[in-house]
């Protein structure tokens, strides 16, 4: 019963906590390169789990207090935001790594 709340756990954990540990590498080795914004990663962990959510209870028609409409909204926004997030965050992420010095062999 309680997985799914230790899964969203983990999930903020590596997600939302990576870029902290690539700024980190970063400055140990004293690296070139511009450091990542934590923040929109954490956006990126909110939008969807909001998705998570809200999606289910829209397809399951759940009554929310007759606000369907809304709901549908509310649905379509969280979806779209999370698309937007998973491209802008695979980009961010990508490029970082690409980013990283090859490894000196040794």
């Amino acid at each position: 019963m309680l997985v799914p709340l230790y899964n969203l756990y983990w999930f903020f954990k590596a997600v939302w906590g990576w870029p902290k540990a690539y700024d980190h590498y970063v400055r140990e080795n004293d690296l070139n390169l511009a450091p990542l914004n934590d923040k929109l990663f954490l956006a990126y962990c909110i939008f969807t789990v909001a998705a998570v959510v809200v999606n289910p209870v829209h397809i399951l028609k759940i009554d929310f207090y007759g606000r369907e409409l809304a709901l549908l909204f509310l649905s379509q926004v969280t979806k779209t935001a999370q698309l937007l997030f998973d491209a802008v965050i695979i980009w961010l992420v990508c490029d970082a790594v690409n980013g990283l010095p090859a490894p000196t062999p040794g």
